[in-house]
């Protein structure tokens, strides 16, 4: 399969060359877009740690979001949100950042657990350690009360109904009737006329799928592990191929 470069003028994380942002990648540049991040940095990997994304925020700088890489493959290890709760005034007045720390939970709350947005928030301001298993992730809380800052925290992975269909051999077979009903919503023409051969071409840090349709229509869908797909079309067999389109799709369908 030939090798595709997607541009994107809002993905400052694209590497040198021609290379896909990885999953970290991906992740990070969407919550940027989603996050007004007061202050945000990359923190290189070394080999045995990935690498850090660190978004921090408030006049007070007390709410933090980290992303954390996979170094073994580029995914995203774990996300952790968090807020440090003046309980006491010492300077910073109290309850510091209190409205950035609920803007940036809402974010967080849709993103990771939208099937359980008002328990994230519940959740997140009454100080009781918890788990919330969501149809993708898994938010664990943890509560730590201090002399005069209490320490919030949301600890974000993928849920293990997840994990565990992403380590089936039957996934392809998924993720290529995915790729045929996004092109058939994308094109607007029936999923029967759309046919491939099923077979995952494995790319870094993705799987790509190639499809064809009516009038020598070509398509090339490629697969993330967070659930996005990118789909490029080279209509009337037109080469090279050009996005038309992405998004995300639910594996617990």
């Amino acid at each position: 399969m030939r090798a595709y470069c997607l541009r994107f003028a809002v993905a400052p994380f694209l590497l040198g060359g021609c290379q896909e942002p990885s999953n970290f990648d991906i992740e990070v540049r969407e919550l940027k877009a989603s996050i007004n991040c007061g202050h945000a940095s990359i923190t290189p990997g070394d080999g045995y740690l990935g690498r850090l994304f660190s978004c921090i925020g408030g006049d007070a700088e007390t709410v933090k979001l980290f992303v954390n890489e996979d170094p073994s493959n580029g995914d995203v290890k774990n996300i952790k949100f968090l807020w440090n709760d003046w309980s006491r005034d010492r300077g910073y007045g109290l309850h510091a950042d209190l409205s950035v720390a609920r803007q940036w939970l809402a974010v967080v709350g849709k993103r990771y657990s939208p099937e359980n947005v008002g328990q994230v928030i519940e959740t997140f301001f009454n100080g009781y350690a918890s788990t919330i298993v969501g149809n993708v992730y898994t938010l664990n809380y943890t509560f730590e009360a201090g002399p005069a800052i209490d320490e919030r925290m949301f600890v974000i992975t993928l849920s293990s109904r997840l994990a565990e269909v992403n380590a089936q051999k039957s996934m392809p077979e998924y993720e290529y009737e995915a790729c045929r009903l996004a092109i058939e919503k994308q094109v607007k023409y029936s999923k029967s006329i759309i046919t491939g051969d099923g077979k995952p071409i494995q790319n870094s840090g993705f799987v790509s799928y190639e499809l064809s349709g009516m009038k020598g229509d070509l398509f090339a869908c490629d697969i993330y592990a967070n659930r996005e797909y990118r789909l490029k079309a080279a209509y009337g067999g037109a080469l090279p191929y050009l996005p038309i389109g992405g998004g995300t799709y639910d594996v617990t369908q």
